[in-house]
């Protein structure tokens, strides 16, 4: 899944800073949940190799009480999405 994504402009296999690089798009997942939901979600999708623990941010307050939202930015290529001709309704 990590092939996906592209590296950022410093040639790191992370890519979680900005390069500001035009043929590219800002991608962010949010987790947003208890703090203990944030954190066990993060090591979950640790485990499942979609991401390192510490390429998240630090779980932050919302204005819900309660709630905490930690971010992981990506970047991809843009590129034209390629999608399937539509079926028509019967």
């Amino acid at each position: 899944m990590a092939q996906e994504f592209l590296p950022d402009s410093t040639g790191s296999a992370r890519p979680n800073s900005d390069a500001g690089e035009d043929d590219r798009e800002t991608v962010q997942i949010l987790i947003i949940s208890s703090r203990d939901g944030v954190i066990e979600t993060i090591h979950s999708l640790y485990a499942k190799e979609f991401a390192q623990v510490d390429e998240w941010s630090p779980p932050q307050p919302t204005k819900k009480p309660g709630k905490m939202v930690s971010i992981l930015t990506r970047y991809r290529k843009l590129r034209p999405i390629k999608l399937p001709p539509r079926k028509s309704g019967s």
